[in-house]
């Protein structure tokens, strides 16, 4: 078993589907869904996709529940890394962190974002469909390039199937995938989606002098 300390440490490791990796730093849970049990996990380095088409982890998590000793195996598929666990690393180590999103343009994804939850500003649908439906890759873009938006299979069960697809440019919450060359994102619920912008608050400081 080869120790790493964070999921950048992991992420610069050999995908050779056969070395075993145990990752000795907390890493948080910030989506997890029904296609293949796929969860995905981020800390203060980078973000990893955890393929469990197995079923080996058995624990119960919450979104931003903090996970210890993640242990398995990396893989790729059409260049995308992924991380298939050989062993459930049990109960949470934490509770309600906070992952603060990306705020990025699709023009700056690379595929040092995968898995990262981000923030796209003003991201335009751009195809003819009208409404989310599982498996279906639909063009987007923003002032700075175009991108494609790919939804999971159904079995992801996301609430945001078979609802319309927003009409006017709206700020997103995504997770970032690829498929071969091809960076693709995704929103986790329909929560990610601020048609408004994302919410802004006005603070006042009452500065008293000593």
């Amino acid at each position: 078993v080869v120790e790493v300390d964070n999921l950048l440490e992991l992420r610069q490791q050999a995908a050779d589907n056969t070395t075993i990796y145990h990752v000795t730093g907390e890493v948080i849970l910030t989506h997890q869904h029904g296609q293949r049990n796929q969860k995905y996990f981020q800390d203060a380095t980078a973000a990893m996709l955890v393929d469990d088409n197995a079923g080996t982890i058995t624990t119960t998590y919450n979104l931003y529940d903090g996970v210890t000793g993640l242990t398995g195996r990396l893989t790729v598929f059409n260049q995308l890394l992924q991380f298939v666990p050989t062993e459930d690393p049990g109960a949470a180590t934490s509770q309600d962190n906070t992952i603060e999103p990306l705020l990025i343009t699709i023009a700056d994804l690379t595929p040092d974002h995968q898995a990262m939850l981000i923030r796209i500003n003003d991201v335009e649908f751009t195809g003819t469909q009208t409404t989310f439906a599982p498996s279906v890759s639909y063009p987007i873009e923003d002032p700075t390039g175009t991108s494609i938006f790919r939804t999971p299979a159904a079995s992801a069960a996301l609430d945001y199937f078979n609802t319309p697809i927003p009409q006017e440019p709206t700020d997103v919450i995504l997770l970032v995938g690829q498929f071969n060359a091809d960076m693709q994102v995704f929103a986790r619920s329909l929560a990610d989606f601020f048609p408004d912008g994302l919410p802004a608050y006005t603070v006042t400081f009452n500065v008293i002098d000593e």
